[in-house]
């Protein structure tokens, strides 16, 4: 589970790093991101609705 935000809820974080053991976990979300990054040309543009 990832921290606190400024609205006050918890959101999930994509990458955990647990420092007392020295883990780095990657959680389900870090992969899809990586998917659809992959389809976002150079120099696209974000079209807000």
């Amino acid at each position: 589970m990832g921290g606190p935000n400024h609205v006050g809820n918890y959101c999930d974080a994509p990458i955990i790093v647990d420092t007392e053991n020295d883990r780095v976990y990657y959680q389900s979300s870090y992969y899809y991101i990586g998917h659809f990054s992959r389809f976002n040309k150079k120099r696209s543009q974000e079209n807000r609705v």
